[in-house]
């Protein structure tokens, strides 16, 4: 199809528009991680410190400084709301893409770029984070340059390149840390070895005009932090963030087994996963390539670094998405049988367009209180009308095996569209209607009133960032508004409810009986 091959370019760029751009503030922002990144730069934006963030007034060390900066530049100018708060990683993707496209295009041809960027563009977890108002669009950019520019330096021995990757590692480091220098270090220091050239791992590793361009880019920052804050700082971003995230206690109850990625990676490479399996059949004969080995490399250090880290969150292992998505674009016309490139969406799709006969059936042995709470009023969200889309999707899906005329990129491009169009259109706001709507709601609600809110044992940070106010730390009192989630209603003595939905309740304290009386304080949770 010698018309797709030429409409290849403005295709990606439309596309890339549509899904980054369209939708941003269409749903409420998901708590806790968008929340607590919106509060902390709502926050700096209404009480003026740029060098420490802070939630609900205090100062919130998690993650650094850039991502803050950032949301708290565009709510400046697009006012505090969704489409602020997370333009600044839609932005951050497009330069993801493009870094991805450019890279893949020298290395292999433009019809693995497209294929590459298209990937990133339209895979489920990748999509995901590149819409989200959290820091990892942006360190996935940075991490995705900082990798290909050192590969750059070693194709072609200039120190330029190496100094660009520099700068893009620092603005990670400033992002989200010391991951961002670790990825790219021990994948180099790796790829080293095994290409028999550790010199060149020593040239990068110790090229004093790098770590100048990283000190000058990063280290301003952490001094004033340091200056301001001294050793609470340290020991909460430099060391309980970072060194006890990765081999101490896991973080907030977020452990799994040593295998806990691999079915994360599975389902987050959708809807492309039958490639994932073509390039690990093929792993023996890639590894004798030497960028083939250093995106290998790449991939399998985050892979198992993550599976053996303590804290385990399913998006960690997206900072090795990038190398694995260009190897399945340059290796997508290895598998033979159209159908295996639609099953794997055929499939999720069929068991998502049963849930209205599922849920109610599971409900009753859902033994979270939360979820069966958030779940219990659901019926009128899945019901048929939640199924129909799909059962449209799967169709189409189910058609395209038998068009014959459609080249492996056309085919691939419209599986990729018609499983994101799904995915960003129709799953995202029923997932934000059910677990994120009613914070906003209720939040609105008390907003237009005026009234002061407390918040019991709960964390939602996004509360705040609707009412446009911090909120008191103290137990509730008889005449309090409480907001809360409804399986702690049954701590708090007589009530009225003003507010219940999708397990969330906003109520008026009559009695000040409390079973365990209390403050609910935002402690550093976001991931």
């Amino acid at each position: 199809m010698e018309w797709f091959e030429r409409a290849e370019k403005p295709l990606l760029a439309i596309t890339a528009g549509a899904m980054l751009l369209t939708g941003l503030g269409s749903v409420a922002l998901f708590n806790w991680d968008e929340g607590l990144f919106a509060e902390g730069a709502r926050e700096m934006l209404a009480g003026g410190d740029w060098i420490i963030a802070h939630v609900n007034g205090h100062p919130y060390y998690d993650k650094p400084i850039l991502t803050y900066w950032l949301q708290a530049a565009s709510a400046w100018l697009f006012g505090v709301n969704e489409l602020a708060f997370r333009l600044p990683s839609a932005l951050a993707a497009f330069a993801w893409i493009g870094a991805a496209y450019c890279f893949t295009r020298r290395y292999y041809g433009g019809r693995a770029a497209y294929l590459a960027a298209f990937f990133i563009l339209v895979g489920l977890q990748t999509t995901i984070i590149a819409k989200a108002a959290i820091a990892d669009a942006l360190l996935n950019c940075c991490i995705a340059l900082s990798m290909f520019l050192l590969y750059r330096f070693y194709d072609s021995n200039e120190r330029r390149w190496l100094w660009l990757a520099a700068a893009a590692a620092a603005v990670g480091v400033l992002t989200k840390g010391p991951i961002a220098l670790a990825i790219p270090g021990v994948t180099v220091f790796l790829f080293s070895i095994l290409q028999r050239r550790f010199r060149f791992f020593l040239r990068a590793a110790f090229d004093p005009i790098a770590w100048l361009i990283g000190l000058a880019v990063a280290g301003p920052w952490y001094a004033l932090a340091i200056r301001s804050q001294g050793m609470d700082f340290i020991r909460q971003t430099i060391l309980s963030h970072n060194v006890d995230r990765f081999w101490g206690t896991a973080f907030e109850g977020h452990s799994g087994s040593l295998f806990y990625y691999a079915p994360i990676v599975v389902v987050g490479m959708l809807p492309f996963t039958a490639l994932l399996f073509v390039v690990l059949m093929r792993i023996k004969h890639l590894w004798r390539e030497p960028l083939a080995q250093f995106l290998l490399i790449w991939f399998l250090f985050v892979f198992v670094f993550f599976s053996l880290a303590t804290t385990k969150l399913h998006h960690y292992v997206v900072y090795g998405y990038t190398p694995m998505l260009v190897l399945m674009a340059v290796h997508a016309e290895k598998i033979r049988s159209r159908w295996l490139l639609v099953l794997p969406t055929l499939l999720l799709f069929l068991l998502l367009a049963l849930v209205p006969l599922i849920l109610p059936r599971v409900l009753p042995y859902i033994h979270d209180p939360r979820a069966a709470a958030q779940l219990s009023d659901t019926q009128d969200i899945f019901d048929w009308r939640f199924s129909v889309p799909i059962i449209a999707a799967m169709l189409a899906l189910a058609a395209l095996p038998f068009w014959r005329k459609l080249s492996r990129p056309a085919l691939l491009t419209a599986i990729g569209l018609i499983f994101t169009a799904i995915v960003n259109y129709h799953l995202l706001p029923v997932v934000a209607e059910v677990m994120h709507e009613p914070v906003k709601r209720a939040a609105l609600m008390m907003r237009e009133q005026n009234t002061e809110v407390l918040l019991y044992k709960t964390v939602a940070p996004s509360f705040m960032v609707y009412m446009k106010r911090l909120l008191p730390e103290r137990s509730p009192k008889p005449g309090d508004i409480v907001f809360t989630e409804v399986p702690r209603l049954k701590e708090l003595g007589g009530y009225e409810t003003l507010f219940q939905q999708h397990g969330y309740a906003l109520i008026r304290c009559i009695e000040g009986r409390l079973d365990k009386p209390g403050r609910t304080r935002l402690r550093n949770t976001v991931e």
